[in-house]
């Protein structure tokens, strides 16, 4: 839509949000019901450019933003989008050069019971990039689910966490559990099953040894679908639990429609829940909840003395955090298992 009337950035927000009213309107078709919603993004003349086929691609790039965020929004283009396309395209392709070579490293940040032993780790990739050196997983996985390239980052994980694992079981560990995270995306995937007993045949890897966290956003990639690999991946043998547990989508509706082990307690109600009750309040309720259910309750971010010591008082026993640990190359970890 072209807009040739001078109009200030507020006045046109009152046009735009009354075009997405229209679009928006339930549409009625052969007695279905049908609710489509609107992406927009707008360039402006003369800010954005003099050119028409530049206000265009202008548009378009503050569209596409829209749609990467949530969708059914608008957004005026800003150069700082264009800049952040180009650094997220700049990832993209170095992350298939990344797929190609190997270019991973896997740390290992332990967890620790009450008696204050390693029980099992939580292993974290990290890209080891030959010029910028190592990045850490927040600037590349969600680009990397993006670009539907995390599947062959974690078949790699997933193969090399099950080799190391089995080193460790085969050195007298027998009970040691190594968790991996998975995408809500990958979760849902038919060939999620077949990628993890592949990784633990090439290693040799019994299945009880390995877990498999959840992210909060499991539910929102075809549920019924991803209820029923979960459910596969469970008759395998192998652990299931939920990471950032009271936060987002998660909630304790999560405890009745999934086969899970674990709750890990979200580290936004660890920290710090020595100086506030609301959050003691609530891990309280989650360690209750996970009693009840049978489940083990693992309270991550754990930082300081004080915290460790409360959630202990209050019958969390497993933990994992700075205050024990920060991850570790599997050379360190080795040493202090």
């Amino acid at each position: 839509i072209i807009l040739k009337t001078n109009l200030t950035p507020q006045e046109l927000k009152k046009y735009i949000k009354l075009i997405s009213k229209e679009i928006n309107k339930t549409v009625n078709l052969e007695n279905q019901k049908f609710n489509i919603q609107s992406s927009i993004g707008i360039s402006i003349y003369p800010n954005d450019s003099i050119n028409l086929n530049q206000l265009l691609r202008n548009s378009e790039i503050a569209m596409n933003y829209v749609k990467n965020n949530g969708k059914n929004n608008f957004k005026f283009y800003k150069h700082e989008i264009k800049e952040n396309l180009m650094k997220q395209f700049g990832i993209e392709i170095g992350l298939r050069k990344a797929i190609s070579d190997d270019q991973w490293e896997i740390h290992y940040q332990p967890k620790y019971n009450t008696s204050n032993d390693v029980y099992g780790c939580e292993a974290l990739v990290r890209w080891n990039h030959p010029e910028e050196g190592i990045i850490n997983p927040d600037n590349f996985i969600p680009i990397a689910e993006k670009s539907n390239q995390i599947q062959d980052i974690s078949k790699y994980v997933l193969t090399e966490v099950c080799k190391k694992t089995k080193e460790w079981v085969d050195d007298g560990n027998n009970e040691f559990i190594s968790s991996i995270n998975m995408s809500a995306k990958e979760l849902s995937e038919d060939s999620i099953v077949e990628y993890i007993n592949n990784g633990l045949n090439i290693s040799g890897l019994n299945p009880k040894n390995l877990e498999i966290e959840l992210t909060e956003r499991i539910m929102m990639h075809n549920k019924e679908k991803t209820i029923t690999n979960l459910e596969k991946i469970k008759e395998i043998g192998v652990h299931l639990s939920i990471d950032d547990f009271g936060t987002g989508y998660s909630s304790f509706n999560y405890l009745r429609k999934l086969p899970i082990d674990t709750i890990k307690i979200d580290r936004s109600f660890v920290s710090g829940i020595d100086k506030n009750s609301d959050k003691l309040k609530i891990t309280k309720s989650i360690i209750e909840i996970g009693e009840k259910l049978n489940m083990n309750i693992v309270a991550e971010g754990v930082e300081t003395e004080n915290e460790f010591n409360l959630l202990e008082k209050n019958k969390c026993e497993k933990f994992q955090g700075y205050y024990f640990s920060k991850p570790l190359t599997s050379d360190e970890f080795e040493k202090i298992l």
